[in-house]
């Protein structure tokens, strides 16, 4: 692998990041009254990002290349609802085959490594679906990010089945144990 790649690759993504902050931020002061499309232009921008950041970890920063369907990346919170302020956090989940290998490790790693360089404040995990619907039983947090998630790139259909097993174990026909759940976390959290 070419010394320096992940520099000029960070630097390229700086670029680009820069370049769409201030093209949003003329189009936001032409028109005031258009929040909601800044904000979807900021999901946008965040989307080819994280694409190009992956795409680029992929092809020129691991050396051994998983296969195509071993990683979805997933958008959660604002950035799954594809609503995003220009400086809120980008939250991810590296969705995973269950038993993939050191070469999956290593491109989530140098995609993180990417990432981490922009100036974003970055929430991510990795799991794979079993790990994320049994935690997703037990967690409201962990159940809530998820019930928000988008596939944003990597292999979609890894991203589908999980999101339909996850309907199937995790949300059906637990709505009203859902409400009380987030309504005690609502209540802790007002505690603290």
């Amino acid at each position: 692998l070419p010394k320096g790649a992940q520099a000029e690759i960070s630097a390229i993504l700086k670029a680009a990041l820069e370049a769409g902050r201030m093209e949003i931020a003329r189009r936001f002061e032409a028109e005031p009254a258009r929040g909601r499309m800044a904000a979807a232009c900021y999901a946008f921008l965040t989307d080819q990002l994280l694409r190009l950041a992956f795409d680029a970890a992929r092809s020129h920063l691991v050396a051994s290349k998983p296969s195509d369907d071993s990683v979805a990346l997933v958008g959660l919170g604002g950035t799954g609802r594809g609503e995003k302020a220009p400086f809120s956090d980008v939250d991810l989940l590296f969705l995973v085959q269950e038993g993939s290998g050191d070469d999956v490790a290593k491109l989530i790693e140098a995609t993180l490594y990417l990432l981490w360089d922009l100036p974003w404040k970055l929430g991510h995990a990795v799991r794979n679906c079993q790990t994320l619907t049994s935690l997703a039983k037990n967690d409201v947090t962990i159940r809530t990010a998820f019930l928000e998630a988008r596939w944003i790139w990597g292999d979609e259909r890894l991203f589908d089945d999980c999101a339909a097993l996850f309907r199937k174990e995790v949300v059906a026909g637990t709505g009203a144990e859902f409400v009380s759940a987030k309504l005690a976390e609502r209540d802790q959290r007002h505690l603290k």
